[in-house]
């Protein structure tokens, strides 16, 4: 049965670019099951198109799912439930051209808040709730 985790910056989508780095993403998303508080979308632009990491993603969604249960509460503007979502480029526009497409997914989704990384970097399990501390004062957080 999932655990309900709180979910204390609200519609707070995580922005991850990757290009041919699986390895790295799968660490990755082990790290993201470890955070104690659920981020609201996690979207992932594949600047390589590769069906390795569209399965990758489908694989981390349902695991998501199992983990945290599914977002029934605030679906996203186009009614989907899915925690993370998969944005492939039909190019590779490297790290700007990803984030750029990534915000972009996530805003048009809702999004309302935007931790972008690369596929290289781990989460620490409290990083949504170190952030969050900050959201009452400012528009833009910057590590």
């Amino acid at each position: 049965m999932p655990s309900t985790l709180p979910a204390p910056i609200d519609k707070l989508a995580i922005v991850v670019v990757t290009y041919k780095r699986q390895e790295l993403l799968a660490n990755l998303f082990d790290s993201m099951t470890e955070l104690t508080a659920t981020p609201w979308r996690i979207v992932i632009v594949d600047n390589e198109n590769s069906r390795e990491t569209e399965a990758m993603c489908a694989a981390f969604n349902e695991r998501l799912a199992n983990l945290w249960g599914i977002d029934t509460e605030q679906p996203d503007a186009q009614g989907g439930t899915d925690r993370v979502i998969y944005a492939p480029q039909l190019e590779n526009g490297g790290g700007a051209g990803g984030f750029s497409a990534g915000t972009k997914c996530a805003y048009d989704l809702g999004a309302q808040w935007f931790w972008v990384m690369d596929d290289d970097v781990l989460v620490i399990p409290e990083g949504i709730e170190r952030l969050a501390k900050w959201t009452d004062r400012y528009d833009v957080i910057q590590g």
